[in-house]
């Protein structure tokens, strides 16, 4: 199964998709294996909490169960109808902007500043890896024929930044004496995704191509491409305020000249310059030539102090 098309309008998700299934049938007429694959287009609209131009909709389909009847039809050929129970996982990643106060100061009371450092959540970044699993089918009875090998089961885990990737496939085939045999086997994999030190992955699909058999049935490899989507979710520790406390009743900062020249090259940052020298960071530009052409690593630079 495959999501062909995710398109969001407003609160509603629109999910238009494609559900490939291959099938293996028995000639009751020679005893002959024989394969068919058809495809069933369908679409579902699901209804989110979220909806503007910052949001990225991602859906996932999985195959619950299936149901497959075969209907007699014309000349002695058939038809088959299937019945398809699908689930739609849908992820929507809104992205948001958060305000927080760095820092604080006065220029006129003393002020007490609390500050905690705190973990601010990054918008989640995907990650797609690409598994190339190949490996040669054990027969126990060697097979003169590979009618049909299908993926039984496939799934993903994360460990750390490592990503192991499991897939059953079963099949059908015919030995020597042209009996019916299975085919059976399990693939393996694992690979490193490349994230930031600290975020943590988490696997949100799993999906799977048809597999390939490679070489004559009786030494035939089967090969297999995964891709995993992954989420990988880092946090940045910042420091913010968290409580003010400002004393009216506390006398007045002692008043120093009302204007400073600096001279020296250092402390170029205009906030810092402000809050050490009881200024403001308005007051410093506009005693510099204002916006146009302000720069605080100019020197000399005049500092106005607030009275």
């Amino acid at each position: 199964m495959n999501a062909v098309d995710v398109k969001g309008v407003g609160t509603k998700l629109i999910i238009k998709a494609n559900a490939d299934t291959s099938a293996i049938f028995l000639n009751s007429a020679d005893g002959s294996l024989f394969d068919a694959t058809f495809s069933t287009e369908f679409s579902q609209i699901v209804e989110a909490d979220a909806a503007g131009e910052d949001v990225d909709d991602t859906a996932f389909l999985q195959l619950k169960d299936a149901e497959f009847t075969c209907i007699p039809g014309r000349d002695g050929g058939f038809a088959v109808s299937a019945q398809l129970y699908l689930t739609a996982e849908t992820i929507r990643r809104e992205k948001r902007r958060q305000v927080y106060v760095a820092d604080a100061y006065s220029n006129c009371k003393k002020l007490t500043v609390d500050t905690a450092q705190i973990k601010a959540p990054a918008c989640p970044a995907m990650r797609e890896l690409h598994f190339e699993l190949r490996e040669r089918l054990p027969q126990k009875t060697p097979l003169s024929e590979i009618a049909y090998v299908a993926v039984s089961s496939v799934c993903a885990e994360a460990n750390g930044n490592t990503v192991t990737v499991r897939s059953r496939l079963g099949g059908a085939g015919t030995d020597a004496d042209g009996t019916p045999a299975s085919v059976s086997m399990e693939l393996y994999g694992k690979q490193d995704a490349d994230m930031k030190a600290g975020a943590k992955l988490t696997v949100l699909s799993v999906s799977a191509e048809k597999p390939q058999v490679i070489g004559a049935a009786g030494e035939a490899e089967l090969a297999l491409s995964v891709c995993v989507v992954c989420s990988a979710t880092s946090t940045s520790d910042i420091t913010a305020v968290t409580s003010l406390t400002f004393d009216d009743d506390a006398p007045a900062l002692e008043q120093g000249p009302s204007l400073i020249v600096l001279c020296s090259a250092r402390d170029a940052d205009l906030w810092a310059l402000a809050k050490k020298y009881g200024s403001t960071t308005d007051a410093i530009r506009a005693a510099n030539g204002g916006d146009t052409g302000f720069d605080a690593d100019r020197r000399p630079l005049l500092i106005p102090r607030e009275r």
